[in-house]
């Protein structure tokens, strides 16, 4: 898989996308770094996170640089929308010096643990670009076509740049397509490419499971269960990640996928999924 070390440059930059399941049942609660919340305000505290680390990485010393674009949708209640529109009106997607340089209300965010058996807790400051919702169904079809139509956009504006980024991130089923359509978009999805390679489109399984005993970047569905009708379909929708990003086994490449995680683990998955395009000039 060559042309995943082309270099981001301000002239070529790349797009990182997250796809977040906004349904009703990401109202349910868990325990998230020792603190009691609903899956969504862990989500939404991973990705403002998230955001803040890419837009640090893109610091220099004579300000910003746009090394890469963001996107962020929410999909539920049988909607699609971005949400970054509470900051960036009518904007899909917002480059690192409109966040930069954004009036951002801050959130302080608190994590608990144990060590050396005494409690301790420490408190993180971060933007708070956004405010993820938790309501009805899942309306993942509808939301993989809006990604498949921004990444077209965008590589069509940026064809020599390193290729989207696509984490599309769930704790539930598809409400509104069949199967075969989410393989179908899936695979649109995956074919879009730019001259350095394809959209890689990871798919991320939530838990309320904090045990760390998810599957991660299965190399075959041999250890997903046979089964599981779900898993088997995010394996079939995932991208092959190149070795850059995981190293390959003999001759499988890790699949972009993970089942049953934890919001610990989604962390782990985003983290290498950015981390490792670090190609900046």
């Amino acid at each position: 898989m060559k042309g995943y070390d082309t270099l981001i440059t301000r002239k070529n930059p790349s797009l990182f996308m997250f796809m977040l399941d906004c349904s009703a049942s990401m109202s349910e609660r868990i325990v998230y770094n020792g603190v009691m919340m609903s899956k969504m305000e862990a989500l939404g505290r991973i990705i403002n996170t998230s955001l803040e680390e890419i837009k640090s990485r893109c610091r220099r010393e004579d300000g910003y640089y746009d090394y890469f674009g963001l996107s962020v949708l929410g999909y539920g209640n049988d909607n699609v929308e971005s949400l970054f529109d509470r900051l960036f009106p009518g904007k899909s997607i917002v480059s690192i010096n409109d966040i930069a340089h954004a009036d951002v209300p801050k959130v302080t965010y608190e994590t608990i643990r144990l060590y050396q058996g005494r409690t301790i807790s420490s408190h993180v400051t971060v933007p708070e670009l956004i405010c993820p919702f938790s309501c009805g169904n899942t309306p993942m079809g509808i939301a993989l076509a809006e990604a498949y139509d921004t990444a077209e956009e965008w590589i069509a504006a940026h064809p020599d740049s390193f290729p989207p980024v696509i984490f599309n991130i769930t704790d539930g089923e598809c409400t509104d397509v069949p199967d075969t359509i989410l393989l179908s978009v899936s695979e649109r999805i995956k074919s879009l490419a730019t001259s350095a390679g394809n959209v890689l489109l990871f798919n991320v399984h939530l838990s309320t499971d904090d045990s760390g005993r998810g599957i991660i970047f299965p190399y075959s569905k041999e250890k997903l269960a046979a089964d599981d009708r779900t898993a088997a379909l995010l394996f079939d929708m995932s991208s092959d990640l190149p070795e850059s990003f995981v190293p390959a086994e003999g001759d499988r490449r890790a699949k972009a996928m993970s089942y049953n995680s934890s919001m610990s683990e989604l962390v782990k998955m985003i983290n290498i999924g950015s981390v490792s395009v670090n190609n900046i000039l």
